[in-house]
C-alpha cells in the first residue's frame, strides 16, 4: 500500500492560515480576521494586472474605439 507524498505548497500560496490552537478567544478571531486580509491584499496583487487590462478594454469599448483594442 503506498503511501501518500508530501506535496510542497506552491510559491504562490505565500499567504498561510492562522494555525489552531485550541478554542476561539479574541486572538484567535484577530489572527482569522488579520489572514483573511492579507489574503485579499495578496489576490489583490495577483489580479491587478488583469484588472488593469480590462478596465482598458472597457474604456475602449465605452468609447467605441475598437482600434485601440488591437
Amino acid at each position: 500500500m503506498k503511501g501518500r507524498r508530501y506535496r510542497r505548497p506552491s510559491p504562490r500560496s505565500c499567504v498561510q492560515p492562522p494555525e489552531r490552537a485550541g478554542g476561539r478567544n479574541a486572538a484567535d478571531l484577530l489572527d482569522v480576521r488579520e489572514w483573511f486580509d492579507g489574503l485579499i491584499i495578496h489576490q489583490a496583487r495577483v489580479l491587478q494586472l488583469s484588472r488593469l487590462v480590462s478596465l482598458v478594454a472597457l474604456h475602449c469599448v465605452l468609447r467605441g474605439n475598437a482600434r485601440c483594442l488591437n
